[in-house]
């Protein structure tokens, strides 16, 4: 009689490929950023590889709660950012591999500018129940204009972990 072999342990093996994402990010930072609805449909598609920043103080790898402004008004996505790619316009479009209506909505965007930022995306994740704007005004964070940096918001983070089980493990995986 021939042995069933039992399926891998789906947590523990999720858990491993965090472990493979998360080593290099030690003492990063976890941030609050904006992205519109429209963006974060792409994201989610897997149609948006790269977020576009004029400005990014960020030099590593970084944990982000995505606020979605009007008409969400809510947190409800996370997203694991690698190291961003700082460059030309030219070379940023060239990295989109964005085409047509898409590439000129990004020349738009850096119109001005010499330089900007992609940021690679890494893995993106839902935060389910969202956390509201109310919720958030209660913990004394407001929508970011740019980046909110939630180091001193630690009951926040928590609250947060405890709502999207992938975000739990990296950000407690950080301080290790």
């Amino acid at each position: 009689m021939r042995k069933l072999r039992r399926p891998p342990n789906a947590a523990a093996n999720t858990i491993k490929r965090i472990d493979k994402l998360f080593l290099p990010y030690k003492n990063n930072m976890v941030i609050l950023i904006s992205i519109h609805h429209k963006y974060v449909e792409k994201i989610k598609q897997g149609k948006k590889k790269y977020e576009f920043r004029r400005k990014y103080p960020l030099k590593e790898k970084s944990l982000a709660l995505i606020y979605t402004p009007r008409p969400i008004k809510n947190i409800n996505f996370w997203i694991l950012f690698d190291s961003p790619i700082k460059g030309d316009i030219k070379k940023l479009i060239e990295i989109s591999g964005y085409k047509d209506k898409e590439k000129q909505s990004l020349v738009e965007y850096f119109k001005g500018l010499g330089e900007g930022f992609a940021i690679p995306i890494i893995k993106f994740g839902e935060i389910n129940p969202p956390v509201t704007l109310k919720e958030m005004t209660q913990y004394k964070i407001k929508p970011p204009q740019h980046i909110t940096y939630l180091e001193k918001h630690q009951t926040f983070l928590k609250m947060v972990a405890q709502r999207s089980h992938i975000f739990s493990t990296l950000y407690f995986k950080r301080d290790k």
